[in-house]
């Protein structure tokens, strides 16, 4: 079947049927550069260190490090003005950072319970 007629039969653009050829899976949507954070830019370093270690943050015994207890902290004690939203995503990204170094590492390793056989 030619372009112009799965165009046609499809109903989409020539150029649609043609990336749909060439690409087995879609190339999906990719930034050229990161977005600027001109308002949490400053105070990702912060974040950091109250990520990795929360004790010396304030942040003790069963006290749970929360993305909105880290908010708090930074308005507070900081000056932050930007808003929650930017700083939930910034301390979902670190953990998942922090847990891949300590992953790396080895110290979070988990035995199984049981091993398939």
């Amino acid at each position: 079947m030619s372009e112009r007629a799965a165009s046609r039969e499809f109903a989409v653009n020539r150029r649609t049927v043609r990336k749909m050829v060439e690409h087995e899976v879609p190339p999906g949507y990719q930034e050229s550069q990161p977005r600027p954070k001109p308002k949490l830019g400053p105070f990702l370093s912060t974040i950091e260190q109250i990520v990795s270690d929360p004790q010396g943050h304030g942040f003790v015994g069963k006290q749970r490090l929360t993305a909105i207890g880290v908010y708090d902290l930074l308005r507070k004690d900081h000056g932050y003005v930007g808003g929650r939203a930017q700083v939930r995503r910034a301390v979902k990204s670190l953990r998942c950072t922090v847990a891949l170094k300590a992953d790396t590492v080895g110290a979070n390793r988990r035995t199984p319970m049981f091993s398939p056989t």
